[in-house]
């Protein structure tokens, strides 16, 4: 869950839980305009000393951020002699015939799908020279995706972060394009300036709740705003990997129905986006069934092992570095997202991280290879030994008050503590350890949550559902708890 109606504490040795209320507010917000810096273009204009034969404009094209070629780039001369089009080569190189140009002022257009437009005005042809201008295009550098799903009662905090956006805005190398499904009218999809949100395209009501709606805003952003690097936001309920209530994006008016896990990694995969950050504005979603299931879509997750409150992430605070520098490296705007988190909550109950999605395969490998001393060769006196698992449990830090997810690195410091493990047993559990560790790039936390490390597992007792997950199917996850569990 995201953001829990009412307030609730529940204390296990660790952790307490924070919470806040729920209302409604009609229509989007406005915001005022803030300061932010960006770089633009450059070009240099010059007329050579000894004119080219038979030209009368020439030029290279180069990309603004990694001053490569740009090969394909449309340009246009328009002035009083008529419009004159040709196209740069692989090397970024263009040029204009002086028997096809006749001297005069032209406007000169840039254009290639992506990059912003280039202008140049009143530029002088003269005949007999050879004039020079080369120039650089700006192709995004982000374009972040936030997929409001607040058709529930979340609905009473769309405005304040939308607010938070458009202080900040978005910029010739940052694009802010949002979904969003609320209570009554307004879905569609918007693109975010500083100050205002321009409709993008206006939709009747819709499931949030539906991967294909998810997948369908991905794809419209994939080709309408393409950039170097995305950034994708889920923005919602959340409860990981429990049922009845597993997944995110909650739609009250489409009978309650979300996206499930499996769901939601079937959406991604049709969006046809590879992200660079997927981030999960949403309560408990920092699993390693959540990571493991989105693994192959993206680069890192960020997402919390606990609660969140209800104004969610503070969105002002990170875009605005993000805004202000733009080449910032996927691991520095981690630490912008999570610094921001704790700059606006203080001393609260939260806890956010980041994981390294290529490395949870071997954090699964690991957590199989201990549910396999259960599966495969459960130890002499496994009823005892079953007895200590489940009393260790609650002594751990649960990461939802339920205690039906822990902590990994936790769970297995306490194991290894209470239980006199054999060598090699006691090996495999150390592993556990490494591998989360090697997982998980960024972490912090607050109040009764410190001491998580960053990513937790499911404990509870298994549910209808969870075999089909993935992280269930590639290891004897499942299978170890039903041993757990069993009678």
């Amino acid at each position: 869950m995201k953001r829990l109606a009412g307030s609730v504490v529940v204390f296990f040795l660790l952790f307490s839980f924070f919470a806040s209320g729920c209302s409604n507010v009609p229509s989007l917000p406005v915001a005022e305009d803030e300061e932010t810096v960006e770089a633009g273009e450059e070009y240099e204009l010059f007329e050579e000393d000894v004119k080219s034969p038979g030209i009368i404009l020439k030029g290279v094209v180069k990309d603004s951020s990694t001053r490569k070629p740009i090969p394909d780039v449309k340009i246009t001369l328009e002035g009083t002699e008529g419009t004159f089009t040709t196209f740069t080569d692989p090397k970024g190189y263009y040029q204009f015939p002086d028997s096809e140009v006749p001297a005069g002022i032209y406007t000169l257009q840039a254009e290639k799908k992506g990059y912003k437009t280039f202008v140049k005005d009143n530029l002088n042809l003269k005949a007999g020279k050879t004039t020079v201008l080369n120039f650089t295009m700006i192709f995004p550098e982000w374009t972040v995706l936030v997929y409001i799903a607040a058709d529930n009662n979340l609905d009473f905090y769309v405005d304040q972060d939308i607010l938070e956006m458009q202080r900040i805005g978005s910029s010739d190398r940052l694009h802010i394009v949002v979904f969003l499904d609320k209570k009554g009218s307004g879905d569609g999809y918007y693109y975010i300036r500083q100050g205002s949100s321009e409709p993008l395209q206006v939709l009747g009501e819709v499931n949030s709740g539906d991967g294909n709606v998810l997948s369908d805003f991905i794809q419209f952003v994939k080709e309408n705003y393409p950039a170097r690097r995305y950034f994708l936001i889920l923005w919602n309920h959340g409860s990981g990997w429990r049922g009845p209530t597993r997944g995110i994006c909650w739609d009250d008016s489409s009978e309650e129905d979300n996206l499930t896990v499996p769901e939601l990694a079937s959406a991604l995969e049709r969006g046809g986006l590879h992200f660079d950050l997927i981030g999960m504005d949403a309560c408990i979603m920092q699993t390693v069934e959540v990571a493991y299931e989105i693994r192959n879509f993206g680069d890192i997750l960020i997402a919390s092992q606990a609660y969140i409150p209800g104004y969610g992430w503070d969105y002002a605070g990170f875009l605005r570095r993000l805004r202000s520098s733009p080449r910032m490296s996927n691991r520095a705007l981690v630490q912008a997202v999570v610094q921001s988190y704790f700059s606006f909550y203080g001393s609260q109950n939260i806890a956010l991280s980041a994981v390294d999605l290529s490395k949870v395969g071997s954090l699964a490998t690991a957590l199989d290879a201990f549910a396999g001393i259960f599966v495969r060769n459960a130890p002499v006196g496994s009823s005892s030994w079953m007895l200590q698992l489940r009393s260790i449990t609650p002594d751990n830090p649960c990461t939802d008050y339920y205690c039906d997810y822990v902590d990994i690195y936790r769970f297995f410091e306490s194991l290894l503590k209470e239980i006199p493990w054999p060598s090699a047993q006691k090996t495999i559990l150390k592993e556990v350890q490494k591998a989360l560790n090697r997982a998980v790039l960024y972490n912090r936390t607050g109040g009764y949550y410190r001491g998580a490390k960053g990513l937790s597992v499911y404990i509870g007792i298994p549910e209808d559902g969870y075999s089909f997950l993935a992280f269930a199917e590639d290891t004897e996850w499942d299978e170890f708890l039903q041993w757990l569990w069993s009678d």
